[in-house]
């Protein structure tokens, strides 16, 4: 089980905020045909549909001002680097069809068979561990900044503690 937080639509109504409890046998991260790599951050935005490149562009820009309020002027923890995953060491957002969990979802990456994750810096006082996120590329543009953002956040709770999503999976 992964704890994810999960932004949804209302049919014709208004974005609410839901949280999910799902059963994951995923080992891997979404497939990935191309990316694009941000300018200004340690960001790569992957996509599978050759007509999402242009969308990933538009998603780092909401990435990239995601990091530049809540790590520059808020100080929240940058997310830790995750070992080449994805290709590079940079925070890894898929625009994908595929494990999804809804219209967004962050991932920590941890061994939940074992229910573990290796602390990514034992020596900073931190419980943190890479992540990723993974945007439904069936949501329309309009979306894509709010729940770009928002996963964003969670990237940063999971650099600060990953524990928390242990706990609430089990």
């Amino acid at each position: 089980m992964v704890r994810q937080a999960t932004l949804g639509r209302t049919p014709g109504g208004p974005i609410f905020v839901f949280m999910l409890f799902l059963v994951t046998f995923a080992d891997a991260r979404p497939n990935s045909e191309g990316w694009v790599d941000s300018s200004t951050h340690e960001i790569r935005c992957h996509w599978v549909q050759a007509e999402d490149e242009v969308r990933c562009q538009e998603l780092l820009s909401w990435a990239e001002l995601a990091w530049d309020v809540q790590v520059t002027e808020l100080g929240f923890h940058p997310p830790y680097p995750d070992q080449g995953e994805g290709g590079s060491d940079s925070l890894d957002i898929y625009l994908s069809l595929a494990a999804t969990g809804g219209a967004g979802s962050a991932w920590v990456d941890c061994d939940y068979s074992g229910w573990s994750c290796a602390d990514a810096d034992p020596e900073d006082g931190r419980a943190g561990a890479p992540a990723y996120v993974a945007i439904d590329a069936r949501n329309p543009d309009e979306d894509l900044g709010p729940f770009t953002v928002h996963e964003f956040n969670h990237v940063l709770q999971y650099a600060t503690d990953y524990s928390s999503a242990l706990e609430c999976a089990r």
